[in-house]
């Protein structure tokens, strides 16, 4: 454990790896090469972005997201799961988020307005489970592009809004538990 806390308006690094701890403060800041989160806490009023070029892998034990996670190239979450504390996910344009665990991974909202925000492609793979959590703060999705369920299930289950497409394969499930407001888009498949 530890804390990294940063103060700066905007810091390049080559290698990161958040394994516990916290990464706090004012930082605004981007990883050039890789980013491996696994667990502890991102947090402060700036904002971590993983620029094109570079890659993010979530694993290991639980997170906490309080800050936005800015996310422009390519993402692979296989373990512990995220509560979100007044924070946002973006997928950004051309980038793809790989969800893909061995059994279960959940998004919860623990406190302010939370939000998985897609403009890229988010695919679901593996036997495992994928889980917007409900709740009083519940983790949002806002999909603008496209949403696959290539195998085992993503539950979206704290609402939000959809104008693009949703694909689901005959072998996999995609649920709903809450309100997606459709203001376009469409649903595709047979699982």
């Amino acid at each position: 454990g530890g804390k990294l806390d940063l103060v700066a308006t905007n810091v390049t690094m080559q290698v990161v790896a958040v394994r516990t701890g916290n990464k706090d403060g004012t930082f605004s800041g981007s990883t050039s090469v890789a980013l491996t989160w696994s667990g502890g806490t991102m947090s402060g009023t700036g904002r971590t972005l993983v620029p094109v070029g570079s890659t993010l892998i979530i694993n290991g034990v639980a997170h906490t997201l309080s800050r936005l996670l800015d996310v422009s190239a390519p993402a692979t979450w296989t373990d512990g799961d995220i509560a979100f504390a007044d924070g946002s996910l973006a997928v950004r344009a051309a980038s793809v988020l790989t969800l893909n665990p061995t059994t279960t991974v959940t998004a919860t909202g623990s406190s302010g307005t939370n939000t998985l925000i897609n403009q890229g492609s988010i695919v679901k793979i593996g036997a495992g489970t994928a889980r917007l959590a409900a709740g009083a703060t519940a983790v949002a999705l806002n999909n603008s592009n496209q949403v696959t369920v290539q195998a085992g299930t993503l539950d979206i289950s704290g609402g939000g809004g959809n104008t693009g497409q949703m694909l689901s394969q005959a072998s996999a499930t995609l649920s709903f538990g809450a309100t997606l407001a459709w203001t376009g888009g469409s649903i595709i498949g047979a699982g």
